[in-house]
């Protein structure tokens, strides 16, 4: 899950849906829906919250949504895209893979690999911190 600027809005996955579900804070309500697919996982938001990113790991693919239109954008990735993460230096998204003991870089805007990063073992969570 992600929390966006300002504390108003949780952006949560539904594994049971594929869908990442927008709950609004002070009302306690589920303010909008976006398919994912089957199995989401890792979900992100660039730095001006104005796009979502989530992966499908059973769809083998990562998504990228235009909250202002709702335009939705996949491309394959596979095995088994993972955890996400979005860049607070440049943008780009990281994304681990379950299946094999990798981290893919993603351009945000094409969502092409842009560096594949071997890892010694499965990349689980990813934290990050701008300075």
């Amino acid at each position: 899950m992600v929390l966006a600027s300002g504390n108003q809005r949780l952006y949560v996955n539904d594994a049971a849906s594929g869908q990442v579900l927008v709950l609004e804070l002070a009302k306690g309500a589920v303010a909008n829906r976006y398919e994912v697919g089957e199995a989401p996982h890792g979900v992100g938001l660039s730095a001006d919250g104005q796009t979502l990113y989530a992966t499908s790991q059973g769809g083998n693919q990562v998504v990228r949504i235009e909250l202002a239109s709702g335009a939705r954008h996949t491309r394959p990735l596979a095995p088994a895209p993972y955890h996400l993460a979005v860049s607070p230096y440049d943008g780009q998204l990281l994304v681990t893979s379950r299946a094999e003991n990798k981290l893919w870089v993603l351009d945000p805007e094409s969502l092409d690999v842009v560096d594949e990063i071997a890892l010694s073992g499965i990349g689980h969570q990813i934290s990050l911190e701008a300075h």
